[in-house]
């Protein structure tokens, strides 16, 4: 087994672990939120800001750190994303102020905005060309185990156990970091155009695929968010249990790891085409049978059948961006994708939420995200296309 081989596996496997540490800060807020409320005497309105914090961090994170990444290195900057993340998901579990955990959430949401990019570049490129998609799909499962574990560990009677869980990890990880040897290129932004922000995303007839990528991840990020923020609540809503809307979101976490997997694999394949024609129509299918409320067994099809079927669109989707983009400039661009898809998972719940205030129902919210599920669909396979034509090894 050569040196680099040897890199390229310890580098993988951090960056799964980063990724999984990653998804369980990024619902842990949600899983918090109301007994932090209680704590702090927070109204709803604060409540939701804290929350929004996050999420405002997590797109600012994502445009500037995958920007930075190109130009001091990806080693340095996922040791400070994963420090980031760290030390403010521990800071959230002793804060005792409205004004604290506002900042102590927005500084937290800037390092993991800022980690998935880096730890998506780090498993494409750790992994021989056969095998990337499978190994993006990895961490991106592995970022739903995260979430799933963590909202495991709500169930402790301390909310604070929540964040210590989430911010540990990634200190634990970061001396494996620093010893990794730093095998990537560095662009220096005054050595040529073609490394400026502007050149490489449009430059060299990559406009429209970047543009086109960019809308298909604000759909599709709207569409996964707003189910997985939404879906217990909307079956509450069609009449479920408080029990069953938790089993709900359960069997949303499972699918949407199996979906990941296999559209991993079968991108590798030479399968991208037909995994983002199937899992978008999937996508469709299973809302629209949502938005007809059907039994209790059909539902929790449907919810495992969404999952899994956007989840999977997705996952092709990071895999295939870095190799759209010039080695030199692939933070840029996969910072910029990842940014995109977060501004849409913020509107997706949003969205949601000002159909329910207009007295639509639940089957009304499931019906209101397939036209964006159905342009995602188009703006992908336009990329594909792009893709095809304009790919940098």
């Amino acid at each position: 087994m050569t040196n680099r081989h040897v890199v390229n596996t310890r580098l993988f496997v951090i960056s799964v672990l980063l990724g999984l540490f990653d998804g369980a800060d990024l619902g842990s807020m949600g899983l918090a939120m109301s007994r932090i409320s209680r704590e702090l005497s927070l109204d709803p309105v604060e409540a939701g800001l804290c929350a929004s914090a996050s999420l405002v961090g997590l797109t600012l994170g994502a445009m500037v750190c995958g920007r930075l990444a190109d130009i001091i290195g990806r080693k340095i900057l996922l040791a400070a994303t994963a420090l980031c993340l760290g030390v403010f998901s521990l800071l959230t579990a002793h804060v005792v102020t409205y004004h604290a955990l506002l900042v102590v959430r927005f500084l937290a949401g800037i390092g993991m905005g800022g980690l998935y990019p880096i730890v998506i570049m780090s498993c494409h490129d750790s992994a021989v060309p056969s095998f990337r998609s499978t190994a993006v799909s990895i961490l991106v499962a592995a970022a739903s185990v995260g979430g799933l574990s963590v909202s495991m560990v709500a169930m402790a009677p301390d909310w604070r156990w929540i964040f210590y869980f989430g911010g540990i990890g990634p200190l634990l990880l970061l001396p494996f970091i620093l010893m990794i040897p730093s095998t990537d290129a560095v662009a220096r932004t005054g050595n040529s155009d073609r490394n400026r922000i502007g050149a490489i995303l449009f430059g060299e007839a990559r406009t429209m695929g970047t543009v086109a990528v960019w809308a298909s991840c604000f759909f599709t990020a709207m569409t996964i968010y707003c189910v997985i923020n939404w879906v217990a609540a909307l079956l509450v809503k069609q009449g479920y249990t408080e029990n069953m809307s938790h089993v709900g979101a359960a069997t949303y976490s499972v699918g949407a790891i199996f979906g990941n997997l296999l559209a991993g694999y079968l991108a590798d394949r030479g399968g991208a085409r037909t995994v983002y024609i199937t899992t978008y129509l999937t996508t469709v299918g299973g809302l629209l049978l949502m938005a007809a409320t059907p039994g209790p067994a059909l539902t929790f099809l449907s919810i495992f059948g969404i999952a899994a079927a956007i989840g999977g669109a997705q996952l092709v989707t990071y895999a295939l961006v870095p190799t759209f983009y010039p080695a030199l400039g692939r933070g840029t661009g996969v910072g910029a994708m990842v940014a995109s898809g977060r501004i849409g998972s913020i509107c997706g719940p949003i969205m949601a939420g000002l159909v329910l205030r207009g007295g639509g129902s639940a089957g009304a919210v499931f019906l209101a995200l397939v036209p964006g599920v159905l342009v995602a669909l188009v703006l992908a396979l336009a990329f594909l296309k792009q893709l095809r034509l304009r790919a940098i090894p």
